[in-house]
């Protein structure tokens, strides 16, 4: 039955280093196994790794709140995790801060704890360069479009943006307000982007 298989593709197949494939029936019995010889993943080193997180919602640290000290303290040993593991950087998902950055009172007043609070943990590990996204929650109160000026300040990168790693390109699109997820600036941003780089791997954020 071998030649059956021979249109596996090797990366897709199995993890690294396996040497075969179970095959099993509905009810999680072992049925067989298919060698898988020259067709097992090619043991090499990675060419890089880097780590995902999503959904921190970050609050100021001085608020005597107990979930914005835990969100704090996860994010800060999430990258310490990740500097141990190696990783080149960090991508993170969306909805960095739980309200962004978020108004009292009159609504020119504009504090910009949460963002401050998100930029100390990323300042602890200089090494290790984090690249996110806007969420719902970071334009929760005011549309990130409003204060694309402190957003850079904050987190060093726009609404949207894409950055090169070795040969592969990392495409990150920001939630401009909490009831618009794209627009058509962005789409069309988004478009011209994969086509000029439709020859290369890309990761969209």
């Amino acid at each position: 039955m071998a030649h059956k298989y021979e249109h596996f593709i090797p990366e897709n197949t199995a993890l690294k280093n396996a040497d075969k494939i179970g095959v099993y029936d509905a009810n999680n019995k072992r049925l067989f196994a298919i060698p898988l010889g020259k067709l097992s993943p090619i043991k090499e080193k990675p060419l890089y790794s880097f780590g995902l997180l999503s959904d921190l919602h970050i609050v100021e640290r001085d608020l005597a709140d107990v979930i914005s000290t835990r969100s704090s303290l996860k994010f800060d040993n999430a990258l310490s995790f990740f500097e141990e593991q190696g990783c080149a950087f960090c991508c993170h998902c969306g909805d960095m801060t739980n309200i962004g950055f978020y108004m009292e009172g009159d609504s020119a007043n504009l504090y910009p704890y949460q963002f401050e609070e998100y930029k100390r943990i990323c300042d602890l590990h200089p090494n290790l360069p984090v690249y996110g996204v806007c969420g719902n929650h970071d334009s929760y109160v005011n549309p990130i479009t409003n204060t694309l000026t402190e957003l850079e300040q904050y987190t060093e990168h726009g609404l949207y943006y894409s950055i090169n790693y070795g040969n592969d390109l990392f495409i990150f699109i920001g939630q401009p307000k909490a009831t618009e997820p794209m627009n058509v600036e962005e789409l069309q941003w988004l478009y011209e982007l994969l086509e000029v780089n439709r020859n290369k791997r890309c990761f969209v954020f």
